[in-house]
């Protein structure tokens, strides 16, 4: 990943995170990830919730997916915490957001966090590309975390085939709406940074700070 060191587009962040903090979350993302599917648990999920209204399949696999984190974090001297209430800084006009999971390790201060969003995605019907920016990346975007951070993660559940096609409705989306989200560099897929073949970055300027933030985008394959 050629520039993940931030600070050559606009604003520079006003909170940097260490690429080693950065590194060590993706790869419990992915290691968690990997546990989730060797046990079966999304495919068993999905099918537990096929007829109920109001299905709980995002947060369930979230809270799944940091109890696996949670027995490995200790190698990697970083903790993961699922589901934190956040307070957002004033300028944003919003109390509070919720970040899907959080990353911090032993120097905490309250803005110093690496904050993860998660979406489900579907590689048929209904994509969801369009929710995973509306409400996964505008939420970095508009400071309801992040505020002023040099990096974010989005992480994509996909629960159904073509794992491509996920993956396409994503990048769609973020073309269609790259002036909402403030883009600087659009998505692409990123190298040599971990082991894990779908990963990508997006570079955007943040509303309130002027600040650029990367995003790197984690897909999970849950449909394999």
């Amino acid at each position: 990943m050629a520039n993940y060191k931030q600070g050559h587009y606009k604003g520079k962040p006003t909170f940097s995170i260490p690429s080693a903090y950065l590194k060590a979350a993706l790869n419990l993302l992915i290691l968690g990830s990997d546990q989730l599917r060797q046990k079966n648990f999304v495919k068993q999920l999905c099918r537990s919730q096929k007829n109920r209204k109001k299905k709980t399949l995002e947060n369930t696999i979230t809270i799944e997916l940091v109890n696996e984190i949670q027995k490995e974090q200790e190698t990697y001297k970083i903790r993961a915490e699922p589901l934190s209430l956040n307070l957002v800084h004033p300028l944003t006009n919003i109390k509070y957001s919720q970040i899907d999971i959080k990353f911090t390790w032993d120097n905490y201060s309250p803005n110093g966090y690496l904050a993860v969003e998660a979406k489900l995605l579907f590689g048929e019907g209904k994509r969801h590309g369009g929710l995973y920016v509306e409400e996964g990346v505008l939420d970095f975007i508009e400071g309801r975390y992040s505020y002023g951070h040099s990096h974010g993660i989005m992480l994509g559940y996909i629960l159904s085939k073509p794992i491509d096609e996920a993956i396409v409705a994503v990048k769609k989306a973020l073309e269609k709406r790259k002036a909402k989200t403030n883009e600087k560099i659009p998505f692409n897929k990123v190298g040599g940074f971990v082991a894990h073949s779908l990963i990508f970055e997006t570079v955007h300027i943040q509303r309130y700070t002027g600040t650029e933030i990367m995003l790197l985008h984690l897909f999970a394959d849950f449909a394999s």
